[in-house]
Order: structure tokens, then sequence, then C-alpha cells
């Protein structure tokens, strides 16, 4: 028989089964509310009505991740310290397999799915072919949404109903050996998680300063700022004391950097390098510290 002293509480089970709930409940709001939006898009036009549409489902899906950690860590404890295990119930093992399997689903198609589109709606379209990505990635996002949504209800009806009965196989894994793979697990888990929203808090610090153009030289500038490993580069050309052109030199070989370069005809527009960017934190403040750079470099001017 198990340790006692490993087994939760009847409270203790109780605020850990309402936390778990609770995230849950969160997580199936989160992407009815996407697939809502996805849809009610349709019947806006406007770019800047886009761009707030996909904002809000961008910061809905970031709650919606953040939420899986929530369900995967509260449901590892109870699976862990109370009655339940991983696999005395066929219907518990189906669930945790639904889980882990709706997690890599969200982490790999939806993410980049959102992502994708608040980026493009940020660039204002302004690229060549950033429109017809965009519709596909709509089409795409629905989809995604719809299969997740499905899913999230069938964990919920297993849930509720606990179907399928216990295990008829009398073998039982020790709770110290599922221990020693879960804790390394949950503390790589963290580490990244926490390890990456520092990285993007040091990426979204980055300053930008306002240059005034009128003081400067015609003139084609070269520009480059290194960030998170990589080296970005571009061409600034100035005629009549105005930015005429930005080329980008060198990017970063990802959907997610090309979409950044919508940044730069808001440069264009604005005169400045210091400009907004809400979406693409690393490229899009990478490629804003290059053309300030080469605003400010001009012995570094390309003959």
């Amino acid at each position: 028989m198990a340790n006692k002293e490993w087994m939760l509480g009847t409270r203790g089970q109780k605020w850990l089964k309402g936390l778990h709930v609770t995230l849950v409940a969160s997580s199936i709001g989160a992407i009815l509310s996407v697939l809502v939006l996805l849809f009610l898009k349709q019947n806006f036009e406007a770019p800047e009505n886009l761009f707030l549409i996909d904002l809000g489902i961008f910061y809905l899906f970031k709650f919606l991740e953040y939420s899986f950690y929530g369900i995967i860590l509260t449901g590892l404890v109870y699976s862990l310290f109370t009655k339940w295990g991983f696999f005395k119930h066929n219907w518990i093992t189906v669930k945790w397999v639904s889980v882990l399997l709706l997690f890599v689903f969200t982490w790999i198609w939806i993410g980049p799915v959102t992502t994708g589109l608040v980026a493009l709606a940020d660039g204002g379209f302004r690229l060549p072919g950033t429109l017809s990505e965009y519709l596909d990635y709509s089409s795409k996002g629905r989809l995604y949404s719809l299969i997740e949504c499905v899913v999230f209800v069938f964990i919920l009806f297993i849930s509720v109903l606990k179907p399928w009965g216990k295990r008829k196989s009398k073998s039982r894994v020790k709770r110290k050996v599922v221990l020693a793979i879960v804790v390394p697990l949950v503390v790589i888990m963290i580490a990244f998680l926490v390890l990456n929203l520092l990285t993007m808090q040091k990426f979204r610090r980055i300053e930008i300063q306002d240059i005034d153009v009128s003081t400067l030289k015609d003139g084609t500038y070269y520009g480059e700022a290194t960030i998170g490993g990589f080296t970005y580069k571009l061409e600034a050309s100035l005629r009549e004391q105005r930015i005429v052109d930005l080329k980008i030199i060198a990017n970063r070989k990802s959907a997610y950097a090309r979409f950044a370069e919508g940044v730069i005809p808001r440069v264009l527009e604005a005169q400045n390098a210091n400009v907004d960017t809400i979406t693409g934190a690393t490229t899009s403040k990478a490629l804003l510290k290059a053309v300030e750079n080469a605003l400010q470099s001009l012995p570094e001017i390309k003959q």
C-alpha cells in the first residue's frame, strides 16, 4: 500500500481539483473565443480592424498556452499524489494521451497560425503576397481551432463520465519511478518557460532612438544589429533628406522573420526607426535597430 504521507488529503484534493477544472474551463473558453473571432472577422476588410481582432486572438492563444502548463502540472500532481494514478483507469490514460497531443497540436500548428495572422495584419498587407498568405492562415486557423474544440469536448466528456473502467492488468508502475521521470521533465519545462519569458522581455526592452533624417546627407547607409545570435543587415537610401528605400540584406530564413519585415513600410511612413512593434519582437526589434545603426553610422556609408 502506498505511503499515506505521499497522498493528498481530502481538502488538498478539492483545491487541486478545483484549480485543474478552472484551468480546463478557461482553456475551453479561450479556444472557443478564438474560433468565434476567426469566423466573425470574415465580415471585416479594413487592415486596422483585422489587426485588432488578430491581436486579441494572439493574446487568447498566449493565455491558452500558459493554461496548458497549469493543466499538465495540476494533472501530474493529482495523478501522483491521489489514488487515481496514471494507468489504473483506462479513461485517465486516454485523457493524458489526449491532453499531451492537444498540447503538441497547439504548440506546432495553432501557435504559428495565430502569430502569423497578427504579424501579417500588423504589416497592413503592404508586402507582396501577404494578403493571400493571410487568407490561407485564416482558413487553417478556423480548421485547427475547430479540431481543438472537438478534442477538448472529448476530454471533458471522458472526465465527467469516466468510461471503460479499470485496467485488468495487476502490474503497477511505482510512484518513485514516475517521480524520477516526471520531476526532471517538469523542471525542464518550467526552466524553458521562464527562459523564454525573460528572453522575450529582453528583446522588448531594446531601445530605438529617434533620429532626425533631415540632418543627414543623401546617400546609401549600411547598418546591422546582432540579436539572438544572428546579425541582421540592411541598406537605407536617403534622397532629399528622406528615407526613400530600406533594403534588407540579411534576415533569418523563417516565416516569422519574413512577417516581421512588415515593419519596414512603417519606418518609411514615419521616417523614423522608432516605430511601434507589437509582434515578431525579436526580428522586428533587430530590423529597427539595424535601421537606427545605419542612420547613425555615417562613416559606414556604402559606396
